[in-house]
């Protein structure tokens, strides 16, 4: 315990250093934007009192001053834009660091809990409050997009395989100690502010029909501004009123033009307003990844994430964003008009969106993707970096479970009480214990390890070895007014579900005192049935029931069946659980005790 509470405190120590730095940088960057902000102010007013003296006298030297003036307010502008994101991520680093020491010293998370990602009816889920407050995903949890918080939850709600399993742990081994890396990721995300809404539109947009502008309108969109650029030349040497009107009747066939291309250009535009930022900052995620060093070899995948082209991924999402906000543009009626009537600037903008889109689209989502399974890789090694105490389990060839010191990771290290648990001798547990002795935390233990060895994350163990199989649970059934079936019901075909995946396949299962909604004969009949059909197929797992003549179920089985328990005993006219697993069929009952104890009977 001493080692844990070392290993922790230096972890605390690393976050306050980092939060120190980042403090520092914060109050440097906000001298630098209160300094930009300040010279900006100072240069338009120096432009505005030229333009006035010039405007009384005319002279070169003040339109030359006036010009560098422009310059320099759009130089600055660019760099105190820069500022003020680096400020932004600043403040965000910040943040991340001050949540991972809360998150450390109070046990409580308050990122996002992934409640409605579920399905409602999944194998295991619900049973081991993998999703809500409070919850597994939760403790995990340290996305920012969209599309990482999907693919964290995809982890938990679907095994790997044996293979992607040891990549995935070579991967998150090696984001173990890229803590400044991993946040800098979090960061960046944290100011793209994207949402289910938004992810819908793109994948809308990039599944939408890709259409081009004709030859016709293409060649005129080179030809026509080359023209009327010409005759404003000619007219300006020459005064000859033709080319007056010349240039502007080409000024109107331009404006013409664009409107009949309006369609296109609202087509491409409906939906994807103020995206344009948003895949900028998910380029930056990319180029972030990308300007990385890894070794594991799903990172070198991720890193290197094809393009269709010469360019790298974030460049090609650099280049959609801007193309998205130029095309933005053309809302702007003043700037839309002068910027089309000269030089059809927004049919040269939608022809390189449409270039974009038609050659790039399809790998549009997968990029996204990639992004955000590269996020969820560095909440796994987040969660290693927490909990450096945990262990990465082996990964056995053939039907093995065993585990040294098993805990539930969402139990405090001061709270948690931690068990050996083998399948050595045995397939089945018969597990036995009076009420609050621990049987139903065991259940949730046993299955949520297993769930987070599937991913590639270590586990609350000093040491593991087990066979990646589905996990299969039947813990916490309730009533369905919506679907109108009873508690008793929902169970039994929840059972029935179990028994036929265990018919074709190897699989852990998880049982919690099945069948409590019928009579008590009833139910032992039930259960002495399920155990019987369970062991007579190649499956593992746990059940757990008060019924102790259920236990007698294990001298039919020998070498299948094992029982065992969790025991309270009564100190000083008080229960007292140890929580310790223990050989053989539990003795001592609580329920009696504890409704005289309060005065029930």
């Amino acid at each position: 315990m001493l080692t844990i509470i070392t290993a922790i405190q230096s972890m605390k120590n690393d976050y306050h250093n980092l939060l120190d730095k980042h403090r520092l940088t914060e109050r440097k960057l906000k001298k630098k934007n209160q300094m930009l902000g300040t010279i900006r102010l100072l240069v338009s007013i120096a432009f505005f009192a030229m333009l006035w003296f010039c405007i009384e006298t005319y002279s070169n030297l003040l339109i030359t001053g006036m010009t560098l003036a422009v310059v320099a307010f759009v130089a600055l502008l660019k760099i105190h834009e820069k500022a003020r994101y680096n400020l932004a991520l600043t403040k965000a680093l910040i943040q991340i660091n001050e949540d991972e020491i809360q998150f450390l010293e109070t046990g409580k998370a308050s990122f996002y809990d992934g409640a409605e990602l579920p399905p409602p009816h999944h194998a295991y889920a619900n049973d081991l409050d993998l999703f809500g407050p409070g919850s597994v995903y939760q403790h995990l949890n340290r996305t920012s997009t969209i599309m990482g918080k999907k693919h964290l939850a995809n982890l938990l709600l679907n095994r790997l395989s044996v293979e992607k399993i040891s990549e995935q742990q070579e991967a998150v081994k090696e984001l173990l100690s890229k803590t400044e890396f991993r946040q800098q990721v979090q960061a960046i995300g944290m100011l793209v502010n994207d949402s289910p809404s938004v992810w819908q539109r793109l994948k809308n947009w990039s599944e939408s029909p890709t259409s081009s502008l004709n030859k016709a309108i293409r060649a005129a969109s080179f030809v026509l501004p080359v023209l009327l650029i010409a005759s404003i030349a000619v007219f300006a040497i020459s005064s000859n009123i033709l080319f007056r009107h010349i240039s502007i009747g080409l000024f109107l066939v331009n404006l013409f033009i664009l409107q009949s291309q309006l369609k296109k250009i609202k087509r491409e535009m409906e939906g994807a307003d103020k995206i344009d930022n948003i895949i900028r900052n998910y380029s930056q995620i990319a180029a972030f990844i990308e300007s990385e060093s890894f070794s594991s070899s799903t990172m070198q995948k991720l890193q290197c994430c094809p393009s269709g082209g010469n360019k790298a991924v974030s460049e090609q999402l650099k280049k959609l964003s801007r193309h998205f906000r130029d095309l933005e543009t053309i809302t702007n009626l003043l700037a839309a008009v002068i910027f089309n009537g000269f030089f059809l600037y927004h049919l040269h903008v939608l022809h390189s969106l449409l270039k974009w889109k038609r050659l790039h689209a399809n790998q549009l989502l997968s990029w996204l993707e990639t992004i955000g399974e590269a996020e969820a890789i560095g909440c796994l090694a987040n969660f290693a970096t927490n909990n450096p105490e945990y262990a990465f389990p082996e990964i056995a060839q053939k039907a093995e479970f065993s585990f040294t010191q098993l805990g539930h990771p969402l139990i405090l290290n001061k709270k948690r009480v931690c068990n050996d648990v083998s399948f050595d001798n045995h397939r089945f547990v018969v597990l036995t214990g009076s009420n609050m002795s621990g049987k139903s935390t065991f259940l949730r233990t046993l299955g949520v390890n297993l769930v987070l060895a599937s991913t590639g994350a270590p586990i609350c163990a000093t040491s593991a070895r087990f066979l990646p199989i589905d996990v299969l649970t039947s813990i916490h059934q309730s009533d369905s007014l919506n679907e109108n079936e009873s508690y008793f019901f929902a169970e039994v075909k929840r059972l029935k579900e179990i028994m036929n995946a265990a018919a074709n396949k190897t699989v852990f299962i998880l049982l919690d005192e099945i069948l409590r909604g019928t009579n008590s004969d009833d139910k032992r009949n039930g259960t002495l049935e399920v155990i019987r059909k369970l062991a007579s197929q190649q499956c593992y797992g746990v059940i757990a029931t008060h019924d102790l003549e259920i236990c007698n179920l294990t001298a039919e089985y020998e070498g299948v069946l094992s029982n065992k328990c969790f025991e309270v005993e009564i100190v000083n006219n008080d229960l007292y659980f140890d929580f310790r697993l223990r050989e053989g069929v539990c003795r001592n009952k609580s329920a009696t005790f504890l409704m005289t104890k309060m005065g029930i009977i």
